[in-house]
């Protein structure tokens, strides 16, 4: 008889589990007012000038458009 009882409490807590996991959870709407912002100093921006070098940006903002992504020059040196 006991048996019984701790099989029936098994299925019901495995079926619980599996109804708290299936179940899509509600996703909290995250407004997204803050600017670009470089505040870990792990990424550079690096500026183009006009002598075709390339010059460290001295500001902590990204831009969000009106840059051009050039493929050839963005990459991890020594395959990092």
């Amino acid at each position: 008889m006991k048996k019984k009882y701790v099989v029936i409490f098994s299925v019901l807590l495995i079926v619980s589990v599996l109804i708290y996991i299936c179940i899509p959870k509600e996703k909290e709407e995250v407004e997204d007012t803050e600017t670009n912002v470089n505040k870990n100093g792990f990424l550079t921006l690096m500026l183009e000038q006009d002598d075709g070098s390339y010059q460290k940006s001295s500001s902590n903002t990204w831009p969000g458009d009106g840059y051009a992504f050039n493929n050839e020059l963005s990459g991890c040196e020594r395959g990092g």
